[in-house]
Parts: C-alpha cells; sequence; structure tokens
C-alpha cells in the first residue's frame, strides 16, 4: 500500500522531469508511468543510490519536451524520500523485531536446563564433569 501510494504521488510531482542517461532520472529509472514507478521504489527501499535520485529530482531540473513547465522538480523531493525511507526500514524491521514475552510470573534469571545442570554442580568452567577434553589446554 506504501509503494502505491508514494508510486502515485511520485508520477504527479516528477512525472514531468527530462531523462538523462548521466542522472539517475533515466529511461530506466524514471517517474513516467507507474510501473517504473513502482521499479524506482523498490530500488529506493533496497537502499541502492536512494540518495542520487533524491537529488536529481530536486526543483531546476530540466522538464520532458511534452510537458508545459518550463522547471520540473521539486524540493518536496527531501522530505518524499526520507519519509518514504524512513517507514519503508520500519516496514522491514517489524516482522524482524521479537514479539512480546508473554504475560505471567518472571520464572527467574535464566530457566534453560543448561543453568540447572551449572547450579548442580555437574557443569564447570572446564566443560561437563568427567569428559575428556584432548585439545582443552591444561
Amino acid at each position: 500500500m506504501l509503494f502505491f501510494i508514494y508510486a502515485i504521488i511520485g508520477m504527479q510531482v516528477f512525472g514531468n522531469i527530462a531523462l538523462d542517461d548521466d542522472s539517475s532520472i533515466n529511461r530506466h529509472n524514471n517517474f513516467r508511468t507507474f510501473l517504473q514507478a513502482l521499479m524506482l521504489l523498490f530500488r529506493s527501499a533496497t537502499g541502492e543510490a536512494w540518495h542520487e535520485i533524491m537529488l536529481s529530482c530536486l526543483s531546476d531540473r530540466a522538464c520532458d519536451e511534452h510537458a508545459s513547465a518550463s522547471a520540473c522538480g521539486s524540493d518536496f523531493a527531501y522530505f518524499y524520500f526520507v519519509s518514504f525511507i524512513f517507514l519503508c526500514s520500519f516496514l522491514v524491521s517489524a516482522p524482524l523485531r521479537p514479539s512480546a514475552a508473554p504475560a505471567g510470573p518472571d520464572p527467574g534469571p535464566c530457566p534453560t536446563g543448561a543453568s540447572r545442570l551449572w547450579d548442580d554442580g555437574l557443569i564447570t568452567p572446564r566443560g561437563p564433569l568427567g569428559a575428556e577434553r584432548p585439545w582443552a589446554l591444561p
């Protein structure tokens, strides 16, 4: 949904910028069509040269020959791209965050089997009692 909204806004604001092979707005990377805008936003979301694309969309850029305006681009590009990257980073990181701990009594410092073995003296700093470790230093 975020990509769709930003693609439509990008088409309206940056769709008339002239294509230039020496800039980041070229025939492969632009806001001319909805699909190209989605591809550009996906490229930006992965972190691939999004700042160069943003700088290529700033104000006083040359316009397409079919556009009625004489200067295209906008300083809105700063807000547009920074907010897009910011929101995308939250969307990507949200599923990666651990879920909240279930409510209930605190089980203690470390309720694992290893901590019980440590408390019972069956595991020492050198390893399990009685284990032969030929690779260990004396």
